[in-house]
């Protein structure tokens, strides 16, 4: 860039993760793709709701979003000790310190679905609570957002 005659800049990139519906990946033009600071109850319709094929490991967005979201931040939460557990129907606590094994056990079925999507659900959910705390008592923030993010206006018929 300074040879175009820009200032040297730094660039924080983040890897793609896939969408949680049909999409390739989280949009912001389809809503039901992405996370904001949704209410808990959103976070949970969002995700119930969210693709997530059986055994699929490639393309998944839950698993994506636990990789790249849940692990990164718990592993920077416990000095690179990252934890994510999911229980199972019949009580059972699995806990998992590396995405490889999480990976392994959804392409074996020893973790399905039906127990990861409730656990993230649990785990997004505790990490946005304090955001979302700070974020509703400051006036200015949801002002910003709303410039940012304005209300979609349904055309009349």
């Amino acid at each position: 860039m300074p040879k175009l005659g820009y200032k040297v800049r730094a660039h924080l990139m983040n890897a793609m993760v896939p969408g949680l519906g049909e999409a390739q990946k989280m949009s912001s033009s389809e809503p039901s793709s992405k996370i904001n600071l949704d209410t808990p109850e959103e976070v949970a319709k969002k995700l119930r709701k969210a693709v997530c094929v059986p055994k699929q490991v490639e393309g998944n967005g839950i698993i994506a979003f636990i990789e790249h979201v849940i692990f990164h931040v718990e592993s920077l939460k416990t000095g690179g000790k990252p934890r994510f557990t999911a229980e199972t129907r019949e009580g059972e606590v699995l806990v998992y310190e590396d995405i490889f094994q999480l990976k392994e056990d959804y392409e074996s079925d020893t973790l399905t679905p039906q127990i990861l999507k409730p656990a993230l659900i649990k785990a997004l959910n505790d990490l946005l609570g304090p955001t979302r705390k700070d974020f509703d008592a400051n006036e200015d923030s949801k002002r910003v957002a709303d410039l940012a993010y304005p209300a979609e206006v349904k055309p009349e018929e």
